[in-house]
């Protein structure tokens, strides 16, 4: 199997694992979802595609340089002080978990692309 082979593999196995957990955490809530219209719908969308470029492609790989753990749990633990004041503090195991997996596709995968596209799912799973 050749490298580029492998890579993509793991992309998308790493990418629908992340998809399915926050798939499923979302169904089994009962909270109600945002109704948003088609603005909101882009801005959610866009927003998961910046976070993830800033925490997961330009962050993480600053601190990588002290190891992958200390960015993963460093830029997992950021997100969810940021996400803190909005989501509430009660909240903050929830968005902490997020953030590593976040944090695990983009070590997984060597790519911030993978976390990008469930951060993306898990904000459009949020809407419907």
């Amino acid at each position: 199997m050749t490298i580029a082979l492998e890579r993509k593999n793991t992309w998308i196995l790493v990418t629908v694992a992340g998809c399915a957990a926050f798939t499923v955490v979302r169904f089994r809530t009962m909270l109600p979802p945002p109704h948003y219209g088609a603005i909101g719908v882009a801005l959610t969308v866009g927003l998961a595609v910046v976070q993830e470029a800033v925490f997961r492609r330009f962050l993480y790989a600053q601190l990588e340089r002290f190891g992958a753990a200390v960015a993963l749990l460093a830029t997992a633990a950021l997100v969810a002080r940021i996400h803190g004041p909005r989501d509430g503090w009660g909240v903050q195991p929830i968005d902490l978990a997020a953030g590593l997996i976040f944090g695990w596709q983009r070590y997984a995968t060597g790519t911030w692309t993978s976390s990008a596209a469930t951060h993306v799912l898990a904000n459009l799973v949020s809407l419907w």
